[in-house]
């Protein structure tokens, strides 16, 4: 299976949050705020299909986790396709890296525990097919073509994600 170019343009964690702007409008600063958490989600992405380092998976967890707080602070009653499509990939996603996440947590506490080395081999052999397939599963969220469309639309200005929509519209006019 190729692995997909996720965002060439995505290099490293984004630093810093937006700061927030007064003059801007409510629909435009939250867009941003979305924009800022994909682009972190964005970063983490390779690291993650690359599975070098654990703590990669953490990341993009802890984007997703952002993400979707951003997501939730438009409405979902003001999401356009684009952002609806984000939020519920999001959704998808966001537990199948917590699932990978917690079995390489357990898995690196079993170099803490001292039981015989046959139960440990059992263990650790059970945990690893067990990650096996939470890895699997999360892959295949990670190279769906519409999930990396999706993030590339969030990263961007493009109009149909930041349109303003149903009530939000009132805000985004102000």
């Amino acid at each position: 299976m190729v692995t997909p170019d996720v965002l060439s343009e995505a290099h490293g964690d984004p630093a810093v949050p937006p700061v927030l702007d007064p003059d801007r409008r409510a629909r435009e600063e939250l867009m941003r705020a979305v924009r800022f958490h994909a682009a972190r989600v964005a970063s983490r992405w390779q690291g993650a299909l690359d599975d070098q380092n654990p703590e990669e998976v953490h990341g993009l967890r802890g984007a997703l986790r952002r993400l979707k707080a951003a997501l939730s602070m438009i409405g979902e009653d003001a999401f356009d396709p684009g952002l609806r499509a984000l939020d519920q990939w999001a959704r998808e996603l966001s537990p199948l890296t917590g699932t990978l996440r917690d079995l390489d947590v357990a898995l690196a506490s079993l170099g803490g525990i001292a039981p015989d080395a046959t139960s440990l081999a059992h263990a650790r052999g059970l945990f690893l097919a067990a990650r096996g397939r939470a890895r699997d599963a999360m892959l295949s969220h990670l190279r769906r073509a519409d999930v990396v469309a999706t993030l590339r639309a969030a990263m961007s200005a493009q109009p149909e994600l930041d349109a303003p929509r149903g009530p939000m519209r009132r805000v985004a006019g102000s």
